[in-house]
């Protein structure tokens, strides 16, 4: 379905949204054209507001400061608040093993809003190279492993070849759109620039002109990257965990694995923190599952007291 009034004889050529700065968009073609749109008044008359990701119609335009402009936009497979994104095949969030240490419970928030939107996540742990010791650094590996996919690397020692495989022509995400996220500091610039190289590097000197500040994004865009489309987004120090709007129960989507367990649980509502005759509990009395299980009812109890403080 798409949602705005056109004309339906102009209306020939499809695209999405690769870049969005300040009402200004650039769009990639069926052909793989990128050029610059501008958005129809009647959209936004309608208050549709568009983001990166969105799939949207256009007609070519004699506007002087824009190629085409987009006439339509149609209905959202699934979108993030935070990254602002739309339409996502995956999210590939970044954790860095050490520097900065890795904050389980902002890495869960990212987790749950993925789980709640219906997107595929992929766990890419980062600085592979640091002196934290091989043994801790595969133990980290372990703990995100037993839920999601993951993946060490490291861009200083040039550890890539599990990411690259992603990325190539015979990999099962050819023609997807992929998201970068992580937190500040994890290493998402470092990854990109050796993933797409000049273009990228292009656009952070450009930044810098701009005085936006070396290594900064400031917006969401989409690159050419192999076989896929690779989202650069804006680094977070805190999820906004009030616009979120995530509750106590919405913890356990963040362990997938651990939810697994919990059709042997006595009560159909078990939170599995305190409750008797858990199985949940019963299974994570040591090792990886131990660890997880204490993640998740820290992560329980945090949105528990988040959740009397919404104001709606």
């Amino acid at each position: 379905m798409v949602l705005a009034v056109k004309q339906a004889e102009n209306i020939t050529s499809q695209a999405f949204i690769s870049k969005s700065d300040k009402g200004s968009f650039t769009i990639i073609t069926n052909d793989d054209l990128a050029l610059t749109a501008a958005v129809q008044g009647k959209l936004r008359y309608h208050g549709k507001k568009l983001c990166v990701g969105d799939e949207v119609e256009y007609v070519k335009t004699d506007l002087a400061d824009t190629e085409v402009l987009i006439v339509g936009v149609k209905e959202r497979q699934n979108s993030l608040l935070r990254p602002p994104l739309a339409n996502l095949d995956e999210l590939w969030l970044l954790v860095s093993i050490a520097e900065p240490e890795v904050n389980f419970c902002q890495v869960d928030q990212v987790i749950c809003q993925a789980a709640l939107r219906k997107i595929n996540l992929r766990l890419i742990l980062t600085k592979a190279d640091l002196d934290l010791g091989q043994t801790e650094a595969l133990s980290l590996l372990n703990y995100f492993q037993s839920a999601f996919p993951s993946l060490l690397i490291s861009t200083k020692q040039a550890k890539l070849a599990d990411l690259q495989a992603l990325i190539s022509p015979n990999s099962p995400l050819a023609g997807y759109k992929v998201a970068l996220t992580g937190l500040s500091g994890v290493g998402k610039s470092s990854l990109l620039n050796a993933l797409l190289g000049d273009e990228y590097m292009l656009t952070q000197e450009l930044s810098q002109k701009l005085k936006r500040g070396k290594q900064t994004t400031r917006h969401c865009q989409f690159f050419a990257c192999g076989s896929l489309w690779l989202a650069d987004t804006p680094g977070f120090s805190a999820l906004d965990i009030k616009r979120l709007h995530l509750k106590a129960k919405d913890a356990i989507l963040a362990y997938p694995d651990l939810k697994a367990l919990a059709t042997g649980c006595y009560f159909n509502d078990c939170q599995h923190v305190n409750e008797p005759n858990c199985a949940v509990k019963a299974k994570c009395t040591s090792g990886i599952l131990q660890a997880r299980w204490q993640n998740y009812c820290t992560f329980q109890k945090f949105l528990q007291n988040e959740e009397g403080q919404y104001v709606y």
